[in-house]
């Protein structure tokens, strides 16, 4: 350890352990509440959560919903999925080059 560092003050320790403790009575009331997280590209559909009764969770960073309505939000989620398209045309003879690279 550096001489420079020092030990966090027995304030700072009780602070840590006291977030800590609110961290799990946190996690452990959402569970007892059947909150689920809603996953997937949730931003574009962000109003429609809401209208559904999800809650941004901060600390979990994604929308939390109940367990009997998370069937609901994914599909919300799932009917705004973009289409997928390519955004670079592949390049030609790519694997002619790598060989010819590694042959050498």
């Amino acid at each position: 350890m550096n001489s420079a560092q020092q030990l966090p003050s027995e304030a700072e320790i009780k602070a840590l352990e006291k977030r800590a403790q609110a961290d799990q009575e946190k996690w452990e009331a959402d569970c007892a509440s059947g909150l689920q997280p809603v996953k997937g590209n949730t931003y574009p559909v962000r109003s429609q959560l809401k209208a559904i009764g999800a809650t941004w969770d901060r600390d979990e960073n994604a929308w939390m919903i109940a367990a009997d309505k998370l069937a609901q939000a994914e599909a919300i989620v799932a009917e705004n999925k973009p289409a997928f398209r390519r955004t670079r045309k592949p390049t030609v003879g790519h694997s002619d080059v790598i060989d010819g690279y590694l042959s050498r």
